[in-house]
């Protein structure tokens, strides 16, 4: 019986280690709450790919919606910004972090890039197919938090991340003339101009 025990604290304790490890070494997860326009709570999950001499790389965010018939997971090349559904249709807003990102997301006007879910994915749409209304301000935790645990709204309300991009001009507040900027540095950059929508 102390063998049985030992080898299950043993195996827990290696699952726990493993889990600790990817949280520091580039692989952090974590639940969050998100309130949407219409009122709505939600608690969605959150993982990044993630450098510490580089940001996010790539996230991804799995969350659940009876418009998307239950649980479904978004990715991308991009930092997540918004999580939202107007008049039926869920979106996903993302913004790339580095002129690689740009490129791949083929030199966008504005480095905001949209997803909507349809026909049982999430498919990118120009940025002038979102509503208006879901470009006023992020509802995604932008930055990887401190601690392990459920990151509460009331938390991010309080203490929202620190203002980010190359002037750190970005913050909770979408300025569609700064993201546009920003795409404008990045393309020059890499010799190109942006163009896709």
């Amino acid at each position: 019986m102390q063998k049985k025990n030992l080898s299950l604290g043993i195996a827990t304790l290696l699952v726990t280690g493993y889990a600790f490890f990817q949280w520091l070494t580039g692989a952090p997860k974590w639940n969050e709450e998100v309130r949407l326009s219409d009122g709505r709570i939600i608690e969605i999950t959150q993982k990044r790919k993630f450098y510490e001499n580089y940001g996010t790389d790539q996230s991804w965010i799995t969350f659940s919606l009876p418009e998307m018939q239950g649980k479904q997971t978004w990715s991308g090349y991009l930092a997540p910004m918004r999580i939202d559904v107007y008049e039926g249709q869920v979106y996903v807003l993302g913004r790339p972090r580095r002129p690689k990102h740009v490129q791949y997301y083929q030199y966008p006007k504005v480095c905001i890039i949209p997803f909507v879910w349809a026909d049982g994915d999430f498919q990118r749409i120009p940025l002038t197919k979102v509503p208006s209304a879901l470009l006023t301000q992020e509802n995604v935790f932008p930055c990887i938090p401190e601690r392990k645990g459920l990151v509460t709204i009331a938390e991010k309300d309080q203490n929202w991340c620190s203002p980010t991009g190359a002037d750190k001009k970005l913050t909770k507040a979408i300025d569609l003339k700064e993201y546009a900027r920003i795409c404008d540095f990045y393309a020059r950059l890499d010799g190109a101009k942006n163009r896709s929508e």
